[in-house]
C-alpha cells in the first residue's frame, strides 16, 4: 500500500512537472510520507521511475485481463477498448516524457525496452489469438503497427496537443480495421 501510494504520487508529479523536475521530497510530500519511507522501498530515483513504468504496465495488464474475463475472445469493439487502455489511459507514462526523459529511462531500465524477437512473436500471436477475427493476421505487420503507435506516443511533444487523443484514436481504428477486416 505504501509503495503503491508512492508510485501513484510519482506518476502524478511526472504528469504535472516532467521527469526532470521529479524530486524525492515532492514524492514523499504528495504521498503523505517521510522521505525515509521512500528509501524503504526504492534505492534511487532511477529505480523508482522504472518501477512506475512497470507498475503502470501491470495496471494495464489487469485492465486487459478484465476484458478477457468478460469475453473469451475480443470482438472489434473490445479490441478498440483494449488498445485505448494501452495507448490512451492515464496510466501510460510515455506521453508525459520528453525525448531526453525517454532516453534516460531506456538507459536505466533495460527490462522495459529489451526487444526479444522470440517473445515478441509469442506475445503478438497470443494477443492476436485473443481476438475473434475469423482470419489469420500477419503477426509481424500487426507488431510493427503497434510499435508505430508506441513510437508516436513516445514522441507526443511533436504532435498538436489539442488533438493528440483523436490522432491516437485514428491510429487505433486503423489498427483494429487491419485486424478485423
Amino acid at each position: 500500500m505504501y509503495e503503491q501510494r508512492l508510485l501513484e504520487a510519482g506518476l502524478e508529479l511526472i504528469k504535472q512537472n516532467g521527469l526532470k523536475r521529479l524530486r524525492i521530497e515532492d514524492i514523499a510530500r504528495k504521498s503523505g510520507f517521510a522521505k525515509s519511507t521512500f528509501y524503504t522501498f526504492f534505492s534511487s530515483k532511477e529505480e523508482f521511475v522504472c518501477k512506475i513504468a512497470l507498475y503502470e504496465r501491470k495496471k494495464n495488464k489487469e485492465a486487459v485481463q478484465q476484458l478477457f474475463n468478460e469475453n473469451e475472445k475480443m470482438n472489434k469493439e473490445a479490441a478498440k477498448q483494449f488498445f485505448k487502455i494501452q495507448f490512451l489511459s492515464d496510466a501510460n507514462i510515455y506521453p508525459y516524457l520528453s525525448k531526453e526523459d525517454y532516453e534516460y529511462l531506456r538507459a536505466r531500465c533495460p527490462e522495459l525496452y529489451h526487444l526479444d524477437p522470440e517473445s515478441d512473436e509469442e506475445n503478438t500471436k497470443w494477443l492476436l489469438g485473443k481476438m475473434d477475427t475469423g482470419q489469420v493476421c500477419d503477426w509481424k505487420l500487426f507488431s510493427n503497427y503497434v510499435k508505430a503507435i508506441v513510437t508516436v506516443t513516445m514522441n507526443a511533444e511533436n504532435l498538436y496537443g489539442d488533438i493528440y487523443k483523436e490522432t491516437i484514436e485514428l491510429m487505433i481504428n486503423g489498427l483494429v480495421d487491419f485486424i478485423f477486416e
